[in-house]
């Protein structure tokens, strides 16, 4: 998974518009989909490891 911007272990994942990974911050009231959570803590443009598990969180 190529990252799209800064994540920490464990953060909710879920695409940007060109399909990279990055955290999932709904806003307030919102709920949006996830693919699973950031295995590893990385920057923008690393290539890391996510554990797939889809759903939805809420802000």
């Amino acid at each position: 998974m190529t990252f799209g911007g800064d994540v920490a272990f464990g953060d909710p994942l879920t695409s940007d518009a060109e399909g990279r990974a990055i955290k999932a911050e709904p806003a307030d009231s919102e709920t949006i989909a996830i693919a699973g959570h950031a295995m590893c803590s990385a920057k923008a443009g690393v290539v890391g490891d996510m554990h797939v598990l889809p759903g939805y969180i809420s802000g």
